[in-house]
């Protein structure tokens, strides 16, 4: 359901944000998947996106469920098992084995695992959750500093991002946004946005679990038909 754009530096790590349809929805999930193992931080998330609807489509809600343990091996549900078995939606499951190098797509449905291995692999990336949190000292550029909230229990720190995009066909784009990140696991917990197609999009953690997840989330499950290894 969900077509996923992967973060290539932890300087833009997980900062992504733009939807298309309801039934392709999430184009740069909240926090997005990424080829490089970002260790000793290991959460269980719910996120929950609405957009508030525009000429072109109507209003809706989707929940995501990201997983990550302390190797760096994520787990991302879309939309989460727990909604889809409630509302009936087809669910997707992608897995990220930084260990095994591999990307693991589950389809609950027809009960296939299709397995690629990483091309590329970047190094890994530790976070010291030992070490006091870091609030950055000024915005970034382009960027204003918005202060300090909670959100699902953990402290973030918000900017109001506005930014410019240049495509090699010549013409430009423009998002504006406000941002809400983590000062200790380094993720977005929160950004709003105006979506040309879908309206005001919000996107927020509404759950928030810190902790090592149980490791059979990123194996295959017993009766699965593995293709593309």
């Amino acid at each position: 359901m969900k077509v996923r754009v992967l973060a290539p530096s932890l300087g833009i790590f997980l900062l992504g944000m733009a939807v298309a349809t309801a039934a392709v929805y999430s184009r740069n999930p909240l926090i997005p998947p990424a080829f490089y193992a970002v260790q000793g931080a290991p959460f269980t998330a719910m996120i929950e996106s609405v957009w508030e609807g525009s000429s072109t489509a109507g209003p809706g809600r989707e929940s995501t469920k990201v997983v990550r343990d302390t190797a760096g091996r994520e787990r991302f549900e879309s939309p989460s098992l727990e909604e889809a078995a409630v509302t009936g939606e087809p669910a997707r499951v992608d897995i990220y084995d930084v260990v095994k190098e591999t990307t693991i797509q589950l389809d609950p449905q027809r009960k296939i695992a299709t397995v690629r291995h990483m091309d590329r692999m970047s190094r890994p990336i530790t976070v010291d959750l030992s070490v006091n949190p870091i609030i950055p000292p000024h915005p970034a550029k382009g960027g204003d500093y918005l202060g300090m909230q909670s959100i699902a229990g953990q402290e973030a720190w918000g900017e109001h991002l506005v930014q410019t995009y240049h495509y090699p066909d010549g013409h430009t784009s423009m998002t504006v946004r406000d941002l809400w990140l983590s000062t200790v696991y380094k993720i977005p917990l929160m950004q709003v946005r105006e979506d040309i197609r879908l309206g005001r999009l919000t996107q927020q953690v509404t759950r928030f679990d810190a902790g090592e997840p149980d490791e059979s989330l990123f194996e295959i499950p017993a009766g699965y038909a593995v293709v593309g290894r």
